[in-house]
This record gives structure tokens, sequence and C-alpha cells, in this order.
């Protein structure tokens, strides 16, 4: 039996009875009983059933108590088979852990061995159900990330289900696999990363540095206004493209703002050519006047061709200085200060009020107007100056005319012009606030104060006469509506 590797030796008679029976434990070398489950038999036992070609029948047995075990049986009969059969010679191999063990060992293969009540065995595999219904199939399922197990049914010679054999395999292939995977990913990631960077730097050095020169130059033209400058044009692509448009768009831009040079030049020009004309005809009025005052004897007639004189040369100052300033791009404001001091100097002139007898003085903030304002305060300023020069100081007496000109708020202004002469009488200054707006008290000389109260009118501008503790007179003129303004004077 140890020779033969076999655990069981048993006759069984044709009635299914155990004759004889030997057991032997392999583990041991010792004789022992045979298991005690093996037998009895009933006479149509598969086991027993040789049929006609009488070869016996194998498979295994679950002896309850004793495990599995692996049987072979053969019909007891004359040599040459054609005596009638006796009986059966079985053989058995018990399929106990020491022949797993060595199983295991010749194949290599970690395995094991479910006893009994197999279909309870195989309940809590996942798909387990196919190795009960289809005869045959092997369930694999992996138990982690290092090993495979697979599992088969047993079925006895009755069919019935016996016990699951598993084998457990190292997942070499998955190893390798996930290894070769793993190295080709890390092989895959530097690629790309080397070709990221690569792309990086033929995108900088390709699209970005030339979208930043380009963008660069074209903030130097636009801040400079420089549309004879160029920019760059390199390689044959799309951003070259970009570029030589870029260049022809500058190159018409060019064109175009030396067509607005010349056409802003040409008005400039002509402007200047008008202001100088009107000027020249305001002085041929002042003039002719000047010649029709040689012939009168009138002293009230002379009086009123000098006060029109005045306003003429008011009204001249301010052509004079629009086509005089060459600092100046658009003539269309005048710097009011600076044309105070002008009239004041004409005014002075045109009544003989020399600084021996009459000091002028004029000062304030650089405040610039359009022409029609500076034409309007220019006129009122001409007749407040001359009504000082005229009525404050009678005579002999001498005295000053303080003019000022203040910045008031963002877009307005005040005017003053004060003198410290004789002042208005009483009565008189009743009348002129009786009669603001209108032109009238020519007796009385108050025919320009009359054209000052219209004129500040038309302006929206607010009049004020007050008479100065010294005697003397004040007018104020606010207005608003200046054009620009500069620093004080």
């Amino acid at each position: 039996m140890a020779n033969l590797r076999i655990s069981l030796i048993a006759f069984v008679d044709i009635e299914g009875r155990v004759v004889w029976s030997r057991g032997f434990d392999l583990s041991t070398g010792m004789v022992v009983p045979a298991p005690s489950g093996f037998g009895p038999f009933w006479a149509g036992d598969a086991l027993l059933a040789h049929g006609a070609a009488r070869r016996g029948a194998d498979g295994f047995l679950a002896l309850p108590g004793d495990g599995l075990m692996l049987v072979s049986s053969r019909p007891i009969t004359s040599s040459d088979f054609r005596a009638p059969v006796a009986g059966s010679l079985v053989m058995g191999l018990a399929v106990d852990e020491h022949e797993v063990a060595r199983l295991s060992e010749q194949v290599d293969l970690a395995m094991s061995i479910v006893l009994l009540d197999p279909a309870a065995a195989v309940q809590g595999l996942p798909g387990s159900s196919s190795l009960v219904s289809e005869p045959g199939e092997t369930l694999v399922r992996p138990l982690d990330r290092k090993n495979v197990a697979g599992y088969r049914l047993i079925r006895d010679l009755y069919g019935q289900p016996a016990a699951v054999l598993r084998v457990t395999l190292p997942r070499q292939i998955h190893a390798v696999g996930s290894a070769n995977l793993a190295s080709g990913l890390l092989a895959l990631g530097a690629v790309g990363l080397v070709a990221s960077l690569l792309v990086a730097l033929m995108i900088d050095r390709l699209v970005l540095k030339r979208l930043s020169r380009l963008s660069a130059d074209m903030g130097r033209i636009g801040s400079t206004r420089d549309f004879g400058a160029r920019v760059a044009v390199e390689g044959d692509d799309e951003l070259s493209v970009l570029e030589s448009a870029t260049n022809l768009a500058l190159s018409e831009l060019e064109a175009g703002a030396r067509s607005l040079e010349a056409s802003l030049a040409e008005k400039d020009l002509l402007l200047r050519e008008i202001h100088h004309r009107v000027k020249n005809n305001l002085q041929v009025v002042s003039s002719l006047l000047n010649l029709q005052a040689a012939g009168l004897s009138d002293a009230n007639a002379l009086v009123d061709i000098r006060a029109s004189q005045g306003r003429i040369r008011s009204m001249a100052l301010i052509h004079e200085l629009l086509y005089r300033d060459e600092a100046k791009t658009e003539l269309t404001s005048v710097g009011f200060l600076d044309y105070l001091r002008h009239l004041a100097g004409y005014l002075a002139d045109l009544y003989h009020a020399g600084p021996d007898k009459v000091r002028i003085s004029v000062s304030g903030d650089e405040i610039r107007l359009d022409a029609e304002m500076a034409t309007d305060c220019g006129l009122i300023a001409s007749e407040l100056i001359s009504n000082s020069l005229r009525h404050a100081f009678p005579g002999e007496a001498r005295g000053r005319i303080d003019v000022s000109l203040r910045r008031d708020g963002p877009a307005g202004a005040t005017l003053e012009v004060a003198d410290d002469g004789v002042g208005l009488a009483a009565a008189t200054m009743a009348r002129i606030r009786a009669e603001e707006g209108t032109v009238g008290g020519a007796k009385d000389g108050t025919t320009g104060l009359g054209l000052v109260h219209l004129i500040a009118e038309q302006m929206g501008a607010r009049l004020e006469f007050a008479s100065t503790q010294g005697g003397g007179c004040r007018a104020r003129l606010a207005f608003a509506g200046t054009a620009a303004s500069g620093s004080p004077a």
C-alpha cells in the first residue's frame, strides 16, 4: 500500500457488503482501520456497477466524518472476464491535508480543498452558481494585488457536489503588466513634460516674445505719436503678416497725420489772418473816430468818442491777442489777465492818466476765456476802468485803480475794479441801481454803466456796485464759463 500510495483496500460482494478491508496512513506508514463511513453499499451503487464492459468505476467519495477519498473499483472475475462477477475490489486514496500538501509541493502551487456541504462552501463566492450549474467550470477571482485564486467544484461518483478545490497563483503577469504600465506611464509623463517644455519654449520664442515686442512697439508709438516709426518684421508666418499689416496701418496713419497737420496749420493761418483783419478793421474805425474827434469842440462829444474808442479797442485787443499767441494751437481762448494788463495800459494812455496821476495795478489768476465771453467781459472791464479814469479823480486829484481777476470754483471767476477816488453820489448810485439793464443817463455820465448792466444781464452774470471805506467805488462782476485756468499771477 505504501508502494502503490493507497490508503484503502476493500473487497465488496455483489450485495454491497464489505467482506474485508484494510486502511493505511501514508503520512505515518502505519496500518489503520478502514474509514468508518466506507460501506455498506446498495447493490446498484455506482461504485459497484461495472456494466457489460466490466471496466469498473473511478471517482470521489465523501465519507461522513472521514473526509474525501479518491476511489477506483474493479470487478472480481476471471482473467478473461468470462466468469460471473463475484464482487468488487476497491482501492482508495484519502485526500487529506497531507496529500494536498504533497500535491501542492509537486505542482508548486498553493492548493486547498473545502470538504462537505460544497454548495455552502461556494455560496460566498461571486459567480459561484456557475460552479454548481456547469460541470467543469472554473471560477477565477483576484485575492489582492499579488495573488489570484481559481475554484473548481469536485463532484462525487453520484454527480453530487462533494468539495471545492482552490488553487492560489501569484499574479506574475499582472505584476509585470502593472510594472510595465507604471514604467510606460512614467516614461510617457516624462516625454510629455519634455514635449510641453519644448512647446512652451517654442511658443515663447516664436509667438509670445514677438507679440510682446509688437505690443511694446505699438505702445511706444502710441505714447510718442510718432507714426513714422515701424515695427520689426521677422519670419514668414501669421505674426509677420500681422506686423506687415501694422506697418501698413502706421503708414496710413502717418499720411493721415501729415494731412491733418497741414489742414490744422492752414486753419490756424486762416484764423490768425481773420483775427488780424478784424483787429485792423477795428483799428481803422478807431482811427476814423480819432479824425472825427479832431474837428469837434464839444467836450461831451469828445468824451463819448473816447468812450467809443475804448470799447472798440477792448474788442480789437481780443483779436490781437488771439493771432499773436504763438504758443497756442487752437485760436479759441484768451488769457484774460494778460488782456486786462494791455487794456489798462491803453485806457490810461487814452485818458492821459499817467502813473504820476493814476496808478493802475492788475493782479489775480490767469484764466482763459473763450473769444465771445472775453469780448463781453472786456467791454465791461473797459467801461468800469474808463469810468474810474474819467470821474474818480477830477482836477489834479491823484489815486489808484485796482483791477483783480480771481478764480471762483472750477468754472467761475470774479472780476473786480476798485478805485480810491471821489466815489459816486448817493443819488447817482440810486439811479444806477434803479436803471440796471438800460442804456441812459447821459447827462450824469451813466451811459457806460447802463451798458455794463445790459451786457452782464445777457451773460447771466451778477454785477454789484459798492462804496469803499476810503470813499471810492468798487464794482464786482461774478460770472461762469471759463475755458481754462492757469497758475496765479
